[in-house]
């Protein structure tokens, strides 16, 4: 049975979302081999680190990005009534929480959401490099 998720995507706004966004990248870009406290620690950090820089982009203060048009989106989901056919899969998500700064307030739209995704659109004639996490 294939399964659809009501996905929704958006321009992020500074703050929640912004920090949501530098958690799910800085958890996708590390690989650990570590103790549960380092691992903790060290994404703690980088999602510091990482929600800094995404915000000096957008206010075009970084350097390396002046010139450019930082647009950061996110994609997220939301609880659906218990007779949807995803209700199930996304109170497991809700559930399973790697960490809470991917779990929106209902402040937008009245319900909690969380953030499964992110993405920034560079405009510019000269767009840097980025860090990889290599």
């Amino acid at each position: 049975m294939r399964l659809e998720l009501p996905i929704r995507i958006r321009a992020a706004v500074p703050g929640a979302e912004f920090r949501a966004a530098a958690y799910l990248r800085a958890a996708c870009f590390y690989q650990y081999n570590c103790t549960n406290y380092a691992q903790r620690a060290h994404l703690r950090n980088k999602t510091t680190a990482t929600w800094e820089s995404l915000e000096t982009r957008v206010a075009g203060k970084d350097e390396d990005y002046r010139g450019v048009v930082v647009l950061p989106f996110i994609a997220t989901v939301a609880r659906q009534p218990p007779d949807s056919p995803s209700a199930q899969l996304i109170q497991e998500l809700f559930d399973d929480l790697i960490d809470r700064s991917v779990q929106l307030p209902g402040l937008a739209h009245g319900e909690e959401e969380l953030v499964v995704g992110s993405l920034d659109v560079n405009q510019g004639l000269s767009l840097p490099s980025e860090d990889l996490g290599v």
